[in-house]
């Protein structure tokens, strides 16, 4: 890692805590819909995993093999999380089957690619499937506000936001993480040094998108997008 990741690193990490906080914070909120009252635990794997990081940075005997199985856990829990996330904003029959179905196909190739991981580095290209497993599950939302709820203030919702603020990371972030290998090959080192630095900032710039979603909450009308 350069000094440029660490620095994002460590800047992340204070704007996850603050997004876990207000997450929190919205809890009580009158009108919350269902999807809202459980985020706070998004952004508390984010915080585990920063601290996974930060341990395996500082930390000398922190062993690799642990910081690598602890990452795959919390991204697959990460990937579970939006899924319950998804089935929650929806509420329907069948759009809970198309987004488990979704799931189950990238849930699979990514088991598919965990044996080729080693104890040294992460496996980025399951990082890349689950990611773009969000990135349809985005697309999907996307399809259904525009066919549902076309004439709502969809700026007010929160789940907007939310999705907005995913889909702008797990979207840019593929090429980055299928293509590191490439790169690391094929260019400089300090722009694959960097791109780590690259993928934190657009989390980063992801709960900003949250922030927004938690000032919403706290002024939330009681009709939702899909009721």
């Amino acid at each position: 890692m350069s000094q440029f990741s660490y620095i994002v690193t460590y800047i992340g990490s204070v704007v996850i805590v603050v997004s876990f906080l207000l997450a929190l914070s919205v809890t009580k909120s009158k009108n919350i819909r269902p999807y809202m009252k459980h985020f706070f635990v998004y952004p508390l794997i984010g915080i585990i995993l920063s601290i996974n990081t930060i341990l395996n940075i500082h930390a000398l005997f922190y062993p690799k093999s642990l910081n690598f199985s602890i990452q795959s856990l919390l991204l697959t829990a990460d990937l579970v999380f939006w899924v319950v996330f998804f089935s929650k904003l929806f509420g329907h029959g069948k759009d809970k089957i198309k987004l488990r179905a979704i799931f189950i196909v990238a849930l699979c190739v990514g088991l598919f690619f965990y044996p080729f991981s080693t104890i040294d580095k992460p496996n980025l290209h399951i990082i890349s499937i689950f990611n773009i497993c969000k990135t349809l599950f985005c697309i999907y939302y996307y399809y259904k506000l525009f066919k549902t709820a076309p004439n709502q203030k969809i700026k007010a919702e929160p789940s907007f936001w939310i999705v907005t603020g995913l889909f702008f990371y797990s979207c840019l972030s593929v090429p980055f993480y299928a293509l590191n290998g490439y790169l690391k090959s094929y260019f400089p080192i300090t722009i694959s040094a960097n791109l780590f630095a690259v993928s934190n900032i657009m989390i980063i710039i992801m709960h900003f998108f949250f922030l927004k979603a938690y000032s919403c909450t706290a002024r939330l009308h009681k009709v939702s997008l899909f009721s």
